[in-house]
């Protein structure tokens, strides 16, 4: 039976959780903990709130779900040996590095990999298990069909989430909340939802677009677990207790009794929490349910304090029971009552009671005795089954036995809180490599092969990064650049790749070689080693999400010629990066906010017209373009561009191998002139320009 994991950002939150039949929780504390409206628990009060599920069945996740600095693994080392040390039963991470590092310092310990690694095809999910990994939390933008084969074909444990917020980011591509915040806030519990203001388009409304309504997916339970995942994923971590407990206990009422909820059942989970609504996203459709979806702007609409007060009696006063114990009884003449129980661990406990007396009306038996120890309420405990021996004629008051069982079940919860951690390992010292020294070279992305009609060959780049699909289709514009031998041609991967998606660009690739591209570049895992098996050269995009030296390590062990740094880095982070491998920066253009599964502008005017769409403007009058992906999936870019041609000295003395100009919205002529400008030629400035997160301190 598929695992119930529910959140636990506080204390009371954990008993919501556990007390409403959660198998399993998610929790942290200090930052790995905190999210946009609590503070992360103490250590003293994760470690009680771990006891508390140790003793009650329920397994205890530590969340490590974050993208490390490298001066964050100290940190992450300390805070590994306390999840270790109070009981965790399995860590959560997203971060390459942190997954190794956490593999070396505790070998034995069960690591999961969180949804912010992007993992979503079939290739992936292969990684995860060679990289050690015992489960994925897939992304909500998989169909069921989806789900369904990489449950046959995984390998490993899958988690899927089948309640609470959505996010319309595809997992791993989100950096709204770093920008906005101006510090790396990359911890997807601590996000704050920033995507859900409302926004205009040309002039008028155009609501939440990225504003997603409340997943749902209950009645989708039994054929989920039908295909094979392992577990169901609640999530709402920021939200109150009084959620957790609403919505765990009709969750695992559904998988306890394999009924399907009540109408009274959805009304108590609309109340609890709602954003116009519920969503079965995209589950049944590759692009969910277009305009249905959306309506989750704002903090949706709480319970009122009455209803929660009500539930928040229900789950303080309630133990749920979980904990199987065998009793074995007996009763002798003029001996004390013998007592002992066995739980699901095998821990053992006995005690004795009264001497029993002679009766002089009922005589104990073996029902009376076991009509006592069915008597459990009130504890986590229930009766799995009763022996006994007992002489005849005896009798001894219910009061006593009572007693006897409280006794047992004390020392029980007493035994259930020992824990063993896992194996330690000291901590693992990494050399520092030197930066290199050459200047670095200047490299081109597009969206659209035209942008490059009036770059002249003599200030061409280095490297030249454009879509796959465009380089066949303006084959006019791109051959001049294929015959500099100045210039590499790079065909540029989808952010996201689908693998049904995977054959026709098979085809397409095929086309490119013969044309002469021998090199790719690859936004995730997957892509790396999907390309590789094409026999393509591989450069790393910045989808790959590499924050730290030991990332940096285990993306150079792919085999590809480079990567991409993320742009919600600082300078000094970058210059003190230990570089295995030949490192590129973003130096000019819009940031990608965030890339999206389905269309915005579809699923607000009910017409894709991505091509023709100015972009959408929030309260404030900035204005974020959008621009059209393949497959009818979009990218959300900042309103204001990234310019660094007069801090020319600033990044060319950090050891990167390579800076990006990235061209997204602008024509033919503003490209031309950009990067003359970065070539110091010309005065060309854009307006609204912004020196993103380079200078800025991330301590």
């Amino acid at each position: 039976m598929p695992e119930l994991v529910s959140p636990g950002s506080s204390p009371e939150m954990v008993a919501a959780a556990v007390h409403n039949g959660a198998d399993a929780v998610y929790m942290g504390f200090g930052i790995l903990g905190a999210s946009k409206t609590k503070r992360g628990m103490t250590v003293t009060e994760y470690a009680k709130s771990a006891e508390f599920c140790r003793v009650r069945g329920v397994k205890v996740y530590g969340l490590m779900n974050l993208f490390a600095a490298d001066g964050e693994y100290e940190k992450i080392y300390d805070a590994a040996m306390y999840y270790n040390r109070l009981g965790a039963d399995a860590l959560i991470a997203q971060d390459l590095g942190v997954i190794r590092f956490l593999r070396q310092i505790l070998p034995d310990m069960p690591i999961f990999g969180g949804q912010n690694l992007g993992i979503h095809d079939e290739q992936g999910v292969k990684l995860c298990k060679a990289m050690g990994l015992k489960r994925l939390s897939l992304p909500v933008e998989l169909t069921r069909h989806e789900i369904a084969k990489l449950a046959i074909e995984s390998g490993v444990d899958l988690e899927v989430t089948v309640h609470g917020p959505m996010c319309m980011a595809f997992p791993g591509t989100c950096h709204m909340n770093s920008l906005f915040a101006e510090r790396q806030t990359s911890v997807p519990e601590n996000c704050g939802e920033a995507c859900r203001t409302e926004m205009v388009s040309d002039g008028r409304s155009f609501g939440s677009p990225m504003g997603l309504k409340d997943l749902c997916l209950i009645d989708k339970l039994g054929e989920l677990g039908r295909s094979g995942i392992n577990a169901y994923r609640i999530a709402g971590y920021s939200r109150e207790p009084e959620y957790v407990a609403m919505v765990t206990g009709i969750y695992s009422r559904y998988i306890r009794d394999n009924e399907p909820p009540t109408p009274e059942e959805i009304s108590v989970l609309r109340e609890a929490y709602c954003r116009d609504g519920f969503t079965q996203g995209f589950y049944e459709s590759p692009k969910g349910m277009g305009g249905a979806m959306i309506g989750g702007g704002g903090e949706g609409t709480k319970a009122n304090p009455k209803f929660f007060a009500a539930m928040r009696r229900y789950y303080i006063n309630n133990e749920y029971q979980r904990v199987p114990l065998k009793f074995v009884c007996q009763v002798k003449e003029g001996q004390p009552i013998q007592l002992a129980a066995m739980d699901d661990r095998n821990n053992v406990v006995k005690a004795e009671g009264e001497i029993p007396r002679l009766a002089f009306h009922k005589a104990l038996n073996h029902a009376m005795i076991q009509t006592q120890l069915f008597k459990l309420g009130g504890t986590p405990y229930y009766c799995d089954g009763v022996r006994t021996q007992i002489d005849s004629e005896l009798y001894l008051p219910s009061e006593s036995i009572a007693e006897l069982v409280k006794s047992i079940t004390d020392d029980m919860r007493d035994k259930r809180k020992a824990h063993t951690p896992f194996e330690e390992k000291p901590y693992p010292v990494m050399t520092q490599k030197p930066n290199p020294t050459e200047r670095p070279v200047f490299t081109v992305s597009v969206t659209k092969a035209t942008q490059l009609a009036d770059i002249q060959q003599t200030s061409a780049p280095t490297v030249l990064y454009v879509p796959a699909g465009q380089i066949h289709k303006h084959i006019d514009i791109i051959e001049p650049f294929m015959k500099n031998p100045a210039v590499e041609v790079v065909a540029s991967l989808p952010k996201v790749l689908r693998d049904n998606d995977r054959p026709e660009l098979t085809l397409t690739l095929a086309k490119l070689k013969q044309l002469g591209i021998t090199t790719v570049q690859a936004e995730s895992l997957s892509q790396i080693f999907w390309a590789k098996s094409l026999k393509f050269k591989v450069r790393g995009g910045f989808g790959l999400n590499v924050y730290n030296s030991r990332t940096l390590e285990v993306i150079s062990s792919f085999g590809i010629e480079s990567v991409g740094l993320p742009f919600d880095m600082s300078f000094a982070q970058i210059d003190g990066l230990s570089k295995e491998l030949p490192v590129e920066i973003l130096v000019y253009g819009r940031m990608p906010l965030m890339t999206t599964e389905s269309c915005l502008v579809k699923n607000r005017m009910g017409i894709c017209g991505c091509d023709n769409f100015s972009g959408i403007h929030d309260k404030n009058g900035f204005g974020y373009p959008v621009t059209r992906e393949p497959d009818c999936g979009n990218t959300v870019y900042t309103p204001k561009k990234l310019y660094l041609a007069d801090r020319v000295r600033d990044y060319s003395s950090i050891g990167v191998w390579g800076v990006r100009l990235s061209f997204t919205t602008e024509n033919s002529l503003e490209c031309a002139a950009i990067l003359r400008r970065y070539r110091g030629e010309g005065e060309f400035r854009p307006q609204g320009v912004t020196r993103g997160l380079y200078y800025k301190s991330h301590d």
